[in-house]
């Protein structure tokens, strides 16, 4: 219901003066925050680790996991982190709890009774924290590739969803994995279907797929498993 007695003319002009003097300031901070965001995205997710390096990337307090509300405890009261820069190695004997404590702290559990805190600290560069999009998995059972796919197009479709497109410079793409298979030992099998791999092949392929990702933390689940000593 209109009030009546209520200048709406007046108050739409007033509205329309208001805008015309703070819309240009309003569009001054809006190219700002733009030109500052366009910066940032410039500056490589390598060069903000290495302002990074040492600081903690992932903690844990009091994790406690129960597979089962009958089964017995197979994280007690565990304690840790790891720090960005680092290559931190969880040992211990079978059945310790190694595989339970790397999928939780990925995320990746989804059974049990779960019971502390774990804590994904920010990348100190980007003011922002880590989330589960900024962290990669390699499961010890599973390569995650595709079998009726060859090792390349594996990587491929992969290099294409982690860069969030379909199109781009083919070329330098291709560098991207040429250099992707050297480093997995792969170059011989790039068309060979991941069904014909061998298990050491198939861990090699696994690790590779979560490498394309570029993620500022990777898990590996026993990545030598399976692996002869020069691999």
């Amino acid at each position: 219901q209109l009030r009546s007695g209520y200048d709406w003319e007046k108050r739409r002009a007033d509205a329309e003066r208001t805008l015309a003097v703070r819309l240009p300031a309003l569009l001054r901070r809006w190219r700002k925050n733009w030109a500052m965001e366009e910066a940032q995205n410039k500056v490589s997710l390598q060069g903000h680790l290495k302002r990074c390096d040492g600081a903690v990337a992932v903690s844990w307090a009091a994790v406690n996991y129960q597979p089962s509300a009958q089964g017995p405890a197979l994280l007690n009261n565990a304690w840790g982190h790891f720090r960005f820069g680092r290559l931190t190695c969880i040992l211990g004997s079978s059945g310790s709890g190694k595989t339970s404590l790397l999928t939780l702290l990925a995320g990746k559990k989804n059974e049990g009774q779960f019971r502390g805190i774990v804590q994904q600290h920010a990348l100190l560069s980007c003011r922002r924290l880590l989330t589960g999009r900024d962290v990669s998995f390699v499961n010890q059972h599973e390569s995650g590739a595709f079998p009726r796919l060859t090792v390349e197009e594996n990587f491929y479709f992969r290099l294409k969803l982690a860069r969030k497109t379909l199109l781009g410079d083919e070329a330098a793409w291709q560098r991207d994995i040429d250099e992707l298979l050297d480093r997995t030992g792969l170059r011989l099998k790039r068309s060979s279907l991941v069904e014909t791999l061998s298990g050491g092949q198939l861990k090699r392929i696994g690790i590779g797929l979560q490498l394309v990702m570029n993620d500022p933390v990777i898990f590996l689940d026993e990545p030598t498993s399976g692996l002869d000593g020069t691999s």
